[in-house]
């Protein structure tokens, strides 16, 4: 998440937008706001318009804003189980998935600038849509093509959280069989899937890669404890840079995705 300064005063009077990136839908939300908005205006807007839509995150990686760096910023998260990280000094790219999409939005937003004057709030939600659109053009799927199932509340789903112990983000992989319009896949579930309708939205479906050469140096250590050590993987998401790298509990890893240790 990162803010972009330095707009005109809308009418509403906000002078400032929050960009806040999903990392692996790449779907992002642009948040109207004062730039001189309070920690507890930010974590009213933060639950209105982003843990209501889609949850509490686990992480988050922001820049390091005095209110993101802020007592309270850190209670309201370790409240709701996130784990906040931020950008390195003089290396917003850290960042850089934020970064990138705030550069995209103000080139959209200065094309039309003349034409929005302090109307520009009003076009924000159009200006969302088109980068879901070119979101959507380049996440697509082959038949043959495998990926893993996102976990949502679909009918059936109390069977599906049997299945795993920890209660996996992420099911599969499975194997699309047949494209169905113009964004939803037929997939071959397994036979303890049976209950579910076998037509998913590509929203929740993320392509399983797995390339040799893509090879992480360093990629595991160990984070000790009062009375024990716990093991962790560096993990790449699909369409995140190196910058991007984040450490997961491998004892979690190997569960979510057991095949990526085979």
């Amino acid at each position: 998440m990162d803010f972009l300064h330095g707009l005109p005063r809308s009418q509403c009077g906000h002078d400032s937008i929050w960009v806040i990136v999903d990392r692996l839908t790449k779907v992002a939300h642009f948040i109207p706001n004062k730039r001189d908005d309070s920690v507890e205006a930010l974590a009213k807007l933060y639950v209105e318009q982003i843990v209501r839509l889609h949850g509490v995150p686990r992480s988050i990686v922001s820049d390091r804003d005095g209110r993101f760096t802020s007592k309270d910023w850190r209670l309201v998260h370790q409240m709701l189980g996130t784990k906040l990280a931020f950008s390195a000094a003089f290396h917003p790219q850290t960042d850089g998935q934020t970064e990138r999409t705030n550069r995209t939005m103000e080139d959209m937003l200065r094309m039309c600038a003349l034409d929005f004057g302090k109307n520009w709030e009003e076009h924000l939600v159009m200006v969302e849509f088109a980068i879901i659109i070119a979101i959507k053009r380049n996440v697509e799927f082959a038949v043959g093509d495998w990926v893993y199932l996102k976990i949502k509340p679909f009918k059936g789903i109390s069977r599906i959280r049997r299945l795993k112990k920890l209660s996996p983000r992420y099911l599969g992989p499975f194997e699309v069989v047949e494209r169905v319009g113009e964004a939803a896949y037929r997939l071959a579930l397994s036979s303890e899937l049976s209950g579910l309708h076998d037509v998913f939205h590509i929203s929740v479906l993320r392509k399983a890669v797995k390339d040799p050469a893509q090879v992480i140096d360093n990629d595991r250590a160990e984070k000790q404890l009062r009375n024990k050590v716990i093991g962790m993987v560096k993990v790449r998401w699909d369409n995140c840079g190196r910058e991007e790298l984040t450490w997961e509990h491998e004892q979690t890893m190997r569960a979510e995705f057991p095949e990526l240790f085979s």
